[in-house]
C-alpha cells in the first residue's frame, strides 16, 4: 500500500468534489441523487503545530432545512502521518 505525499491531500479532496460533482450532474434521473455535502476536518496539507483546517464541497439541492430530502451521511477518519482528517459525506436525494 503506498502513501500519498503531504501536500498532496488538499489536490485529493478537490479531485474528489470534482468527481461527486460529475456523477450527481450525470445521475440517471433527476430523482436518484439531487446533491452532496462534503466536509474535510483537520490538518489539510500543513505540518507541526498549525490549527485545523475545514474544506466545504457541496453540490446540488443540498440542505438540512428542507424535510421533503432524505440524507444519507457517513464519516470516516483519515490517519496521516502529520494527525488525522475527519471526512464527513452526505448524499441528498
Amino acid at each position: 500500500m503506498g502513501t500519498m505525499r503531504l501536500f498532496a491531500h488538499k489536490k485529493f479532496l478537490r479531485l474528489l468534489g470534482s468527481f461527486l460533482r460529475t456523477y450527481v450532474s450525470l445521475a440517471p434521473s433527476p430523482s436518484t441523487v439531487l446533491g452532496f455535502h462534503l466536509v474535510t476536518t483537520g490538518k489539510i496539507s500543513v505540518t507541526g503545530n498549525a490549527m485545523s483546517r475545514t474544506m466545504l464541497v457541496r453540490y446540488g439541492k443540498a440542505g438540512v432545512n428542507n424535510l421533503s430530502y432524505r440524507a444519507s451521511s457517513s464519516f470516516a477518519l483519515i490517519r496521516t502521518k502529520t494527525g488525522c482528517l475527519g471526512l464527513n459525506l452526505v448524499f441528498y436525494y
